[in-house]
């Protein structure tokens, strides 16, 4: 076999019919293989990924494809689809994959690879076995140990698939979910194919994916711009083919649940689902019921053998699953010690995993090294005396002081053709999307998805021209409203109160007003609708103060909370006020 090797994955249809012939002759074939799968990683992943393509040939005929990539740093060597597919592999005919993986190994040898990580190869595959027969003749030490377990749906023959398709529709779960949402409207599942109508799809389908996440408090592989460009990549290149599936849930005419798949050599692989957020229709399973369908629909195609559930132990797809895939990571390394500390590691995780109290117990000794750490960094910036100093001096003496503005009624010139609106799930997502490496704003996302998803509460954002939040705040009533900065609840000064609170601008758009132009369209916004807005900030925050008061706020009174020790008062001062004002609490 002649090896030939590419730095990058050439574009050439010639090269696209070869690839994709050679993985049809494999013992199961996957969309994962293809040659528009590598290329779309390489599309979306440039920045990160490097791909070291081996093409194998016999005279002119390519019979094997070996589809690696190292990082930026050249310092790993991985499958190119690795963080990417559910199975990943050597391509060729069984009968040549030794051969295949052996010139690699003999080629990866020469450039001075040290180590692999391979990961997500099928335990019935005959790589592994081909790894292990030629790996110890190129000097490496191979490491396999089980990685992931892929459920499937065996479809089986024609009275089992119909078996199949009816014991599924006779689940009272779905039952029931299905005529609760036929309450809201007809029921379709409809399959988009086309490139045109996948693409115009994907971003909605990408907000609700990221909206979903954050309400677990998870950041979703789609806020990455990358992986968003991964999936429009493959609609390009899969939609030619007809192997990309679109799949959504609709009721009436609104998507509640979207599924990313394939169709590819009998398998129906279920990739990438999301489904919609809103509590009225999430109580009712949505995403379950699309799947349910899914498998019901693939019973009555005769071209489908598996439905094939990928990687992740999630609990719904049990409730399917009749058969199991298990996978397969293969480490390989020239040196000795490297190869036994990989040893050592996995299986020290898997006695940690084995019991849930040391593994809690870790997980909590790791929680509390990094908080040292913080502490370190704190005292080498202002000393073990300043440190020890402050933080003495919080628990026994402290004072507070929040500093209340109550808005006008004027209004401040809109120079940023900006405006503010209702914050919403979406909103969110998109400011994840944007700010997705900025660790406070992230942080600040997830308690907003939260309160906007389970409290109820209502906010504003304000948008940019290109549809991008620059700024957030909330809104509640101020009667009744908790003061975390002084431990009270508030008692409204008059009728319609409601505070703005907890404003916040990601760390990308500071420096441009972008606060005080927020909360001044926020209030003129709920002052138009009957409220009289207010707003507080700490006294000690002046670039808060100056933003408020150029909003259009005036100050009308503060509240000071002083402690010492296990005595506190809370004293209110007019803005007339002088420091002699009567307290009115105390303790």
């Amino acid at each position: 076999m002649r090896l030939v090797l590419h730095q990058e994955i050439p574009e050439d249809p010639a090269l696209r019919r070869q690839w994709n012939k050679v993985v049809l002759q494999m013992e199961r074939a996957q969309v994962f293989y293809t040659w528009e799968w590598a290329f779309a990683v390489q599309s979306a992943y440039r920045s990160s990924v490097k791909p070291l393509l081996f093409l194998g040939y016999e005279g002119d005929e390519l019979v094997g494809v070996a589809s690696l990539a190292t990082d930026v740093a050249k310092q790993n060597i991985t499958f190119l689809a690795a963080t990417t597919s559910d199975y990943c592999e050597f391509f060729s005919h069984p009968d040549r994959r030794q051969q295949l993986i052996g010139e690699v190994m003999a080629e990866l040898r020469k450039t001075g690879a040290e180590s692999l990580a391979l990961a997500s190869i099928p335990a019935d595959s005959p790589t592994v076995a081909a790894i292990r027969a030629v790996a110890r003749g190129h000097g490496y030490h191979v490491f396999v140990h089980p990685a992931q377990v892929c459920a499937q749906v065996i479809l089986g023959s024609g009275e089992i698939r119909q078996q199949l398709k009816a014991n599924i529709g006779r689940r009272k779960r779905l039952r029931r979910n299905l005529y609760m949402l036929k309450s809201v409207g007809p029921i379709t599942l409809t399959h988009l194919r086309s490139r045109a109508e996948i693409e115009a799809a994907l971003p909605r389908f990408a907000s609700v994916h990221v909206a979903r996440f954050l309400i677990m408090q998870q950041i979703s592989n789609l806020t990455r711009p990358e992986r968003r460009h991964f999936l429009q990549e493959l609609a390009r290149l899969l939609s030619e083919s007809g192997w990309l599936w679109l799949s959504r849930l609709n009721v009436g005419e609104r998507a509640v649940a979207w599924h990313y798949g394939f169709q590819f050599c009998g398998s129906w692989f279920w990739y990438q689902p999301t489904f919609e957020s809103d509590l009225g229709i999430e109580q009712y399973s949505p995403g379950y019921c699309l799947l349910s369908k899914v498998v019901q629909e693939a019973c009555d195609i005769t071209d489908l053998d598996v439905v094939d559930l990928g990687v992740g132990a999630e609990s719904y797809k049990e409730r399917f699953a009749n058969g199991s895939r298990q996978t397969l990571d293969v480490s390989l390394d020239q040196a000795s010690y490297r190869h036994q500390r990989e040893v050592a590691r996995y299986w020290a995780a898997r006695a940690v995993k084995a019991s849930p109290k040391v593994e809690s117990a870790i997980r909590g000794g790791l929680r509390r090294l990094a908080s040292m750490r913080g502490h370190f960094r704190e005292i080498r910036t202002n000393g073990l005396f300043g440190w020890g100093t402050k933080r003495l001096g919080g628990k026994i003496l402290r004072r507070d002081e929040v500093v209340f503005y109550e808005w006008t009624g004027s209004t401040r010139e809109n120079s940023h053709s900006m405006e503010i609106k209702p914050l919403d799930l979406e909103t969110l997502a998109k400011g994840a999307m944007v700010d997705v490496d900025d660790p406070e704003t992230m942080s600040y996302l997830f308690r907003a998805a939260q309160r906007l998803h389970y409290e109820g509460d209502s906010g504003f954002a304000l948008i940019t021209t290109d549809l991008r939040p620059v700024h957030y705040c909330w809104v509640s009533d101020f009667e009744g409203f908790y003061m975390d900065e002084l431990k009270i609840r508030l008692t409204a000064p008059g009728k319609n109160a409601v505070m703005i609170f907890d404003c916040w601008t990601p760390r990308s758009a500071r420096g441009h007003g972008y606060y005080g132009l927020a909360v001044s369209q926020a209030a003129e916004h709920l002052y138009s609708a009957g409220k009289a807005p207010w707003i507080f900030s700490a006294a000690q925050n002046i670039p808060s103060l100056r933003g408020i008061e150029k909003a259009g706020f005036r100050e009308r009174y503060s509240m000071i909370r002083r402690k010492v020790l296990f005595w506190q008062d809370l004293r209110r001062l007019s803005s007339e006020s002088s420091p002699a004002a009567e307290a009115v609490v105390s303790s």
